[in-house]
């Protein structure tokens, strides 16, 4: 009866090994995944374009297939704040004498990850 118990628990347990040991990196980019998790899970429920999972710093979780650069000005622009450039990853803002970057970074080939500074956020 004791081996029926411990050989399925030994088998996950090397199954969860193999998958870390692969996919470690990826999984932990961000830090602590479960807020990421819950956030996809979020976002493939719903009609929603980002799903925020982070409130210090200010970050939220986009599909990949969607227009990046168009649905960050739309967010951005919510506040009244205006688009001046791209550089890599990072969109330029500007908005009374102030100046906003908002930082996108691929976090899987299905999502990416933006930031939005504090200042800058339309969820005050």
């Amino acid at each position: 009866m004791r081996k029926k118990v411990i050989f399925p628990f030994t088998l996950i347990i090397i199954f969860f090994l193999i998958i870390f040991t692969i996919y470690g990196r990826a999984i932990f980019q961000e830090g602590n995944p479960l807020p990421i998790v819950k956030a996809i899970i979020q976002l493939e429920t719903s009609d929603s374009d980002y799903i925020q999972y982070s409130k210090k710093p200010l970050k939220y979780i986009s599909k990949s297939r969607i227009d990046r650069e168009l649905m960050i000005k739309k967010y951005m622009e919510k506040d009244k704040w205006s688009y001046i450039e791209q550089l890599g990853g990072g969109y330029i803002f500007t908005k009374e004498n102030e100046q906003a970057i908002v930082v996108t970074k691929q976090y899987s080939s299905k999502y990416f990850v933006w930031e939005v500074p504090e200042e800058a956020s339309i969820d005050k």
